[in-house]
C-alpha cells in the first residue's frame, strides 16, 4: 500500500474516532486524548514528501478540586422563722478575667432541609428536595463513593465505508465497563484514573457545577420505597445539539455531556448533530435524607464530522453512558 494511502486511512480514522467519542464523558477523555496523540504521531512519521503534513502539536486537556454556668450554693443554715431579708442575686467578681470564646472555624456543611416532599412529582417542592440532597452529598468532607461505569458506543455508518470495521475496533477499545472508588477525606480524594486530587463536586457529575433538575426539562418524575430507602426516578425530555450549541440545557445541568468542540486538537469539527433521547436519573435517599445511590443512563445518537487539510469525514453513531455512584458515610 502506498504511503500516501496509509496516511489518508490514518487521518480518516483519527477524524471519526473524535466523532465517535462524543459520547465519552469526563472519565474517558484521557484515554481518547492519548489515542489521538498516538494517531497524530503516526501521521507525522508515515507521511511522505507528497503527503500533506498536518499540525502534529496537540495539547491534552488536563482535567484537571461552652460556657458553663456558675452554680451558686447557699451555705447559710436554714432559718426557723420566716425572714424578710431576701438574698441579693449573685454578683460576678469584677476582678475575674472575662471569658473569651474561640470562634469555630470548622466549615459548615448544609444539611438537607425538611423531610421528603408530601407530594412526589414535577413540582417545586420535590425538585428543591432532590437538588438539595444531591448537592449536599457532593459538598460533604468525608465519605466514600464508588463509581460503576459502562460506556457502549458503535459507529453505524461512515462516509468511507471501507474503514467502518477499523473505526469500530478503535472505538470499542475505548469503551467498556470500569469501577473506581473515591475516598474523600477533608473534602479531597485521589482520582484513581488521573491520580490527581479532586473534590466530590469535580468527581461526581455534573463536573464543578450544582446539580439542577429543572421542571421544564422533565418528562416524568416518580418514586418507589422499600420501607427504608426511597428512589426517585426522573426521565428528562429529549434534546438535540449542534456544532454551535454543543451542550443540551437540561442534560448538561444534571450530568456530564461530552463537548466535541472544546477539544484542543488539530482537526476542525464541522458537524456535531446529536440527539439525547431522554436520560434517566435515579436518586436513592435514606431515612435520614442522605443520598446513598445516584444513577444516570444517557442514550445518544447522531452525526458528527470533521476535516483535516483536504480530507473530511462524517460518521453516524449510537450508544449510551450508564453510570452509578454508591455512597457510604
Amino acid at each position: 500500500m502506498k504511503e500516501s494511502v496509509k496516511y489518508a486511512i490514518t487521518a480518516v480514522v483519527a477524524i471519526v474516532v473524535i466523532v465517535a467519542l462524543s459520547l465519552v464523558v469526563k472519565s474517558g477523555n484521557d484515554r481518547f486524548s492519548q489515542t489521538l496523540e498516538n494517531l497524530n504521531d503516526t501521521l507525522t512519521t508515515q507521511g511522505d514528501q507528497n503527503a500533506i503534513q498536518p499540525n502534529s502539536q496537540q495539547n491534552n486537556n488536563v482535567v484537571n478540586v461552652q460556657v458553663g454556668s456558675d452554680v451558686v450554693v447557699n451555705t447559710q443554715p436554714a432559718q426557723t422563722e420566716p425572714s424578710a431579708n431576701i438574698p441579693a442575686p449573685p454578683v460576678s467578681d469584677p476582678t475575674s478575667a472575662p471569658v473569651t470564646e474561640t470562634p469555630d472555624t470548622t466549615p459548615v456543611v448544609q444539611q438537607p432541609t425538611g423531610g421528603a416532599p408530601a407530594t412526589v412529582g414535577n413540582n417545586p417542592e420535590t425538585l428543591a428536595y432532590l437538588n438539595n440532597a444531591v448537592n449536599t452529598m457532593r459538598k460533604l468532607q468525608n465519605f466514600t463513593a464508588t463509581k460503576d461505569q459502562d460506556i457502549n458506543i458503535s459507529v453505524t455508518d461512515c462516509s468511507m465505508p471501507a474503514f467502518l470495521s477499523i473505526i469500530n475496533g478503535v472505538v470499542e477499545g475505548m469503551a467498556g465497563v470500569e469501577t473506581y472508588t473515591y475516598t474523600f477525606v477533608n473534602g479531597y480524594a485521589t482520582d484513581p484514573e488521573e491520580r490527581t486530587q479532586v473534590t466530590a463536586m469535580t468527581a461526581i457529575p455534573p463536573t464543578d457545577i450544582d446539580f439542577n433538575l429543572m421542571a421544564d426539562g422533565i418528562a416524568s418524575l416518580t418514586s418507589t420505597s422499600d420501607g427504608v430507602n426511597t428512589t426517585y426516578t426522573i426521565v428528562l425530555k429529549p434534546e438535540s445539539t449542534t456544532v454551535d450549541n454543543a451542550i443540551p440545557q437540561y442534560h448538561g445541568a444534571t450530568m456530564d455531556c461530552f463537548d466535541l468542540t472544546t477539544l484542543d486538537i488539530p482537526i476542525e469539527i464541522t458537524e456535531a448533530s446529536f440527539n439525547y433521547s431522554g436520560a434517566t436519573i435515579d436518586i436513592t435517599i435514606d431515612a435520614q435524607g442522605r443520598v446513598v445511590k445516584y444513577h444516570e443512563k444517557m442514550p445518544l445518537s447522531g452525526v458528527g464530522g470533521g476535516k483535516l487539510g483536504f480530507l473530511s469525514a462524517q460518521a453516524t453513531l449510537e450508544g449510551y453512558l450508564d453510570e452509578t455512584w454508591t455512597i457510604q458515610y
